[in-house]
């Protein structure tokens, strides 16, 4: 449990700051989106990054026994699929940025990965 207790602290923090971000710069976001989409160098460079992070989070921690375990065991896989996606299949991934790009979507979305940040911090913090 203290691996799930440090990968939920990690993961919140994370979480929390990105939806804090995208939530106020929504415009600008969806500016550094659209630069995104137009390079495949860049595409595969966080793709591998985010695979990397993703594998070595997954090696850390595939623990379905609790709640919480699973919580955090399926963030860990969330990052595996997304680095994934823009390894395998970055025109399904674009795709999947233009059903998002209006800045209300944008922020509806931060709202939602903060609000799994928070539970994960809550967890880390034995606050949940």
């Amino acid at each position: 449990m203290e691996v799930t207790i440090f990968m939920a602290k990690i993961f919140g923090f994370f979480l929390v700051a990105k939806s804090i971000m995208v939530f106020l710069r929504a415009e600008e976001i969806k500016k550094i989106i659209t630069q995104f989409k137009k390079s495949r160098a860049l595409q595969l460079i966080a793709g591998s990054f985010i695979l990397i992070l993703g594998i070595v989070a997954v090696s850390f921690h595939n623990e379905w026994g609790s709640i919480e375990q699973t919580f955090v065991s399926l963030v860990a896989w969330a990052f595996v699929a997304k680095g994934l996606l823009f390894l395998w299949a970055p025109e399904e991934g674009e795709h999947l940025m233009d059903d998002f790009m209006d800045p209300e979507w944008l922020r509806v979305g931060a709202v939602i990965v903060y609000t799994v940040g928070a539970y994960l911090l809550g967890i880390g913090f034995g606050l949940v």
